[in-house]
């Protein structure tokens, strides 16, 4: 029996709202982010990947870079796919926050790896042009002489090395997220993806 106050809203959540309810259900709405509702969770739980809460994670251009419609910052989320094999595929995924606009139209994702090709692209077309931090020059710098005396030592002494160009494509195809987001905010200016593009603003 239920006694209903005039002035006191009932509170029901809706359906497949999950996060209306309490944390049980939202513990499912993590589980099942993962697992179709056709699934046993019985069967994937040893298989599948950890995953972490929505937000609690690092990436290498989370709130680094910024959306290029709204100005919100662009965060991150992975996904596994499971192969034939039974194994999973990492993916990470950026795209806008939506908190400026909700209807952002750069809310639609782009894949790390088409991301980390565009950077590694544009800093080779454009090294020229950008400006670094103090720390960041160091760092290519030295890592410009370790490579050239690679090369010296291979007896190839006439092919030159642009220290940015080279410090970055070794950081964003070897680098840790760490690394990789270090050398983005050392570039003076600010990196936005507009319309799944890299783009930076000075």
């Amino acid at each position: 029996m239920f006694l209903h106050y005039p002035k006191v809203p009932d509170l029901y959540a809706q359906p497949y709202h999950p996060w209306e309810n309490g944390s049980l259900e939202n513990a499912n709405r993590l589980i099942r982010r993962f697992t179709p509702k056709s699934c046993d969770i019985a069967e994937y739980s040893r298989a599948l990947p950890n995953k972490a809460a929505w937000g609690s994670k690092n990436f290498a251009f989370k709130d680094i870079l910024k959306c290029g419609f709204c100005g919100a910052s662009i965060t991150a989320e992975e996904k596994f796919k499971q192969r034939v094999d039974g194994g999973f595929n990492r993916h990470v995924y950026y795209h806008c926050t939506g908190k400026v606009d909700p209807n952002c139209p750069e809310k639609k994702s782009i894949n790390e790896v088409d991301l980390i090709a565009q950077l590694t692209e544009f800093i080779a077309e454009n090294h020229d042009q950008i400006e670094v931090s103090d720390e960041l020059a160091q760092r290519m710098l030295s890592h410009a002489e370790i490579v050239e005396y690679s090369i010296q030592s291979r007896g190839a002494t006439d092919e030159e090395i642009d220290p940015l160009s080279e410090y970055s494509r070794y950081i964003l195809a070897k680098g840790s997220y760490s690394d990789q987001g270090q050398l983005v905010a050392g570039i003076k200016g600010v990196f936005s993806l507009q319309g799944k593009v890299i783009l930076l603003r000075r």
